[in-house]
């Protein structure tokens, strides 16, 4: 259980990017009590860059037990491969990998992690989900966090999601947004005060898709090397792709659909009729996925 790590900072333009980029030009940066003057920004901001490193799944923290020298962090494979592909973090591509990542990562995002999965509610008001929230921890934990600990979380979680409806222009030198707000996840109506979850499709490329479909819960067959599993408990097992995709039963059957008949060289089937259907697919290994990912945008570029 993780409340507040963020320093109830939701991630900044460019954050990302300029972390991963210092932790792997220099292993042990974020070992160094002036981090902040390397990234630029102010102690509380680095501490919470770190966090969203480790949190999107960029970063992880490296085993010292038989190495105390050893830098904190490492980049991950994922990381590594989004540095290569993406340096900057400009493809939509990359905000949907780490917002996978980071609502399936209860231990640093608890919030994040508890809405996508355990929330049922798709419309809903800022009150009513702080107290299920709290609900949530009294029933699972002895040590609930305080009200206040648990407001700034969510005030921190609609932060990194909520668009507003209608759009309000802002200064340009006052507006700070989130990037995944281009995701379209949640929708704020100032008027009424209401967020609304958005269950419909996305649009998200094959890769993302099977992405998601590597639940962790789903087990490998060790013989064939795929993953067999119905349709039924796929919509919903926790971290599966319905919620952390936010995809209503219809709207993942249509992406499963379209990726079936896309005529991409993808290992992924369904069989059966519409109560019981069986999927088939392959676990392709993170960081091949993830360049597929890229190099499929770049080849869609070239024809635009």
């Amino acid at each position: 259980m993780r409340f507040g790590g963020h320093q109830t900072f939701f991630v900044r333009e460019g954050w990302l990017a300029k972390g991963l980029a210092l932790l792997l030009e220099d292993a042990s940066a974020f070992d160094d009590p002036f981090v902040a003057d390397q990234l630029g920004v102010g102690r509380n901001m680095a501490k919470s860059i770190e966090h969203w490193l480790l949190a999107t799944g960029l970063a992880i923290k490296a085993e010292r037990r038989r190495r105390p020298d050893r830098p904190r962090l490492r980049a991950t494979e994922l990381g590594e491969v989004i540095a290569k592909h993406d340096p900057w973090f400009l493809d939509p591509g990359t905000w949907w990998f780490l917002h996978i990542n980071l609502v399936r990562n209860p231990g640093h995002a608890t919030t994040w992690h508890w809405f996508f999965n355990h929330y049922a509610s798709s419309r809903f008001e800022r009150a009513t989900v702080i107290a299920q929230l709290e609900q949530h921890e009294r029933l699972r934990s002895q040590r609930v966090p305080t009200p206040k600990t648990l407001e700034r979380d969510i005030s921190c979680f609609l932060g990194s999601y909520a668009v507003e409806v209608p759009y309000r222009r802002k200064d340009p030198e006052e507006e700070i947004d989130c990037p995944f707000q281009e995701l379209r996840i949640i929708r704020h109506f100032r008027a009424s005060g209401y967020y609304e979850l958005n269950r419909r499709r996305k649009s998200i490329s094959p890769q993302v898709l099977l992405y998601a479909l590597k639940a962790p819960g789903l087990m490998l067959d060790a013989r064939t090397g795929m993953v067999d599993v119905t349709l039924h408990d796929l919509q919903r097992m926790e971290g599966g792709p319905a919620q952390v995709l936010a995809l209503s039963a219809d709207a993942l059957f249509e992406h499963l659909v379209e990726l079936e008949a896309g005529g991409r060289k993808v290992p992924f089937s369904m069989s059966g009729l519409a109560g019981d259907r069986q999927l088939r697919y392959e676990f392709i290994p993170t960081p091949e996925l993830v360049a597929q990912h890229f190099d499929s945008a770049v080849s869609e570029l070239a024809y635009v």
